[in-house]
């Protein structure tokens, strides 16, 4: 990959002990959760050629997030840094209008195209399907919630990695 792959990106990601998970549910609900991300970018040139080099790298950077996330958790903050407020960008809100567009009209073409709304059985048929899909929907989306999962069961001594494993 080295030839190809310029750098690699270290994403770290957490939310706030006093903002709500973000779930599935809860963003078809629209409701918003903070997220605090940092992220990291290492040139490929600087990694370890070998592959005992490239995983005690791994290792060791795996042990600096946790120390950021420790730290994070503490101070609220990952490091002295000052934060990025990097917005909204207006390119994706031209996009997601794009395909809405695109899609209402195919559907509507479609619906023109077979004749489903001219009948009451279409129409009661087209009722049917969106409310079962919708249905099948909100319970995929709920048992896809951290609530409902099961837990990793580990055994740990020490008081300061298990708070971080929580």
């Amino acid at each position: 990959m080295r030839s190809f792959v310029p750098a690699i990106y270290d994403c770290t990601v957490a939310v706030s002990k006093n903002q709500p998970r973000p779930t599935m549910l809860g963003i078809c609900r629209r409701q918003s959760s903070v997220m605090k991300v940092q992220i990291r970018r290492h040139q490929m040139q600087e990694l370890p050629e070998t592959a005992d080099g490239i995983g005690q790298w791994c290792k060791d950077i795996f042990v600096t997030k946790d120390a950021v996330l420790e730290r994070y958790f503490c101070m609220d903050s990952f490091s002295d840094l000052p934060q990025q407020d990097i917005g909204r960008p207006k390119k994706s809100f031209f996009v997601v209008i794009s395909w809405i567009c695109v899609l209402v009209y195919g559907i509507t073409k479609f619906f023109q195209w077979s004749s489903l709304l001219s009948s009451w059985e279409g129409i009661a048929f087209s009722a049917t399907f969106l409310v079962l899909v919708t249905i099948v929907m909100q319970i995929l989306i709920q048992s896809s919630e951290s609530e409902h999962s099961t837990p990793v069961n580990t055994v740990t001594q020490d008081p300061m990695e298990e708070q971080l494993l929580q």
